[in-house]
């Protein structure tokens, strides 16, 4: 299911993404006491969850800085529809 592109995620209150204490990759960290590792691909889209890109800006960034993956709308659609569901983030 293709996100609402136009939208602006950010991340939700007590939510916040982390270089993994093992220095390999990323976590998300969410309150209270929540952890999970995200894989590269996850973190791609995260890292530019910052209140300001929206959607579809997150995709043309990463398309742009990687042109070989055809996939990224879809990838990102799918994160942020997780991300929103689990209230890891807020779409405005």
């Amino acid at each position: 299911m293709k996100a609402d592109r136009t939208l602006t995620p950010h991340w939700h209150t007590g939510c916040s993404l982390e270089r993994a204490p093992d220095r390999h990759g990323h976590v998300l960290l969410f309150r209270p006491g929540g952890m999970i590792r995200l894989d590269d691909d996850a973190a791609r889209v995260g890292e530019l969850i910052d209140g300001r890109h929206t959607v579809e800006q997150i995709i043309e960034i990463l398309h742009t800085r990687f042109p070989n993956l055809p996939e990224t709308g879809t990838d990102v659609d799918d994160f942020i529809r997780r991300a929103s569901q689990k209230h890891w983030i807020d779409l405005h």
